[in-house]
């Protein structure tokens, strides 16, 4: 039924503050449609309503087949039971030192959903201590186009300055930067 109101299906699923708009921008569109078509007819000579009219069937139409092909390729949001949860695992190999263990499992959660923030940004993390520093700065720069990614700014932006201190030659570490004892 999203479907069915341009920019709905991501405003639901996402939480998408640019569908907001365009779902916002499609009600004020009809509405004005609709008191130019119904209420002030001499407003609008009868051309122009029937072209506005046109525009928005065609907007209607374009925005359902929009949502239609976003969501096709997004996995549908299961709720993992606990055995099948692969972030604890990933955690606590990560936490062990055993990088392959925890990169299998975080490869895992990323096939489900490709927009799981927690998993991808462990990942950086395990790529910067792996020493595989431009892999992390990749993922940190597909994870800040995530709208989702935005409540973890602070945790990438510290991401993004230990590789960059990786990349340097510097002698000691900046105090922020410090390994907690």
């Amino acid at each position: 039924m999203t479907l069915l109101w341009p920019g709905l299906t991501q405003v639901w699923r996402r939480g998408s503050w640019t569908a907001l708009a365009v779902a916002v921008a499609a009600g004020g569109t009809l509405n004005a449609a609709l008191l130019a078509t119904l209420v002030w007819r001499d407003l609008l000579p009868e051309e122009v309503r029937n072209a506005l009219w046109l525009v928005i069937g065609v907007i209607w139409a374009a925005g359902g087949f929009y949502s239609a092909f976003c969501e096709s390729g997004v996995p549908p949001h299961r709720r993992l039971e606990p055995a099948e949860d692969s972030f604890p695992k990933a955690i606590a190999e990560y936490l062990k030192g055993n990088w392959y263990e925890a990169e299998r499992a975080l490869a895992t959660l990323l096939r489900q959903d490709v927009r799981d923030v927690p998993a991808r940004l462990l990942l950086v993390s395990l790529l910067r201590r792996t020493g595989r520093l431009e892999e992390a700065g990749r993922q940190l720069d597909t994870l800040a186009r995530f709208e989702a990614a935005d409540s973890w700014q602070p945790e990438m932006d510290r991401e993004r300055q230990q590789i960059q201190y990786s990349q340097s030659s510097e002698p000691e570490a900046p105090e922020g930067l410090r390994p907690a004892a």
